[in-house]
C-alpha cells in the first residue's frame, strides 16, 4: 500500500535531508568568512562608516554654551549633516563620525559641537550587516 511505501522510503529521505542540510551548511562556511560585530566595528570602520545612512537620535554638545541636547539628526555616508532641534530649528554640519561615535563640527556661525552617536542604535547595526553582506561577511 501506499503508507507502506511512504514508511519504507522515510529513512531515505531523513538521510536525504540531513546530507543536503550538511553539504549545503559546509558551502556557506566556505563562501563566507564570520567575524563578531565587535571586530566589524573595530577593524573595518573606515569602511563601515559609508554605510550609515538613515535619521537617528544623537547627542549634540554646544561647546560655546555647555548646553547637550538630545537631537535627531540625519546622516548620510557616516557623515552628520543636519540636527534638528524641538523647536523646530535645525543647524547643518560635514561632521565625519569616528570609530568611537564621536564626531566634532563647526555650525554657520562658528561655533563649535561635540556629538556621539550610539554605536549600538539600530542605524550602526543595519550598516555592519549591510557591509557585511556586500563584503562576504557573516556577523555572529
Amino acid at each position: 500500500s501506499l503508507v507502506n511505501q511512504f514508511v519504507e522510503f522515510l529513512p531515505k529521505l531523513i538521510a536525504y535531508l540531513i546530507l543536503f542540510l550538511i553539504i549545503g551548511s559546509s558551502i556557506i562556511s566556505l563562501t563566507s568568512k564570520g567575524i563578531s560585530r565587535y571586530d566589524a566595528l573595530k577593524n573595518h570602520w573606515d569602511e563601515i562608516k559609508y554605510y550609515i545612512d538613515g535619521k537617528t537620535k544623537i547627542k549634540a554638545c554646544s561647546n560655546q554654551s555647555g548646553n547637550c541636547y538630545y537631537v535627531d539628526a540625519d546622516i548620510s555616508n557616516g557623515v552628520i549633516e543636519r540636527i534638528y532641534f524641538s523647536n523646530g530649528g535645525y543647524l547643518n554640519f560635514d561632521a565625519e563620525i569616528e570609530s568611537d561615535g564621536s564626531a566634532y563640527d563647526y555650525d554657520e556661525n562658528g561655533n563649535g559641537w561635540d556629538f556621539e552617536l550610539d554605536l549600538g542604535s539600530s542605524l550602526v547595526e543595519d550598516a555592519v550587516y549591510d557591509w557585511a553582506s556586500d563584503n562576504g561577511y557573516t556577523i555572529y
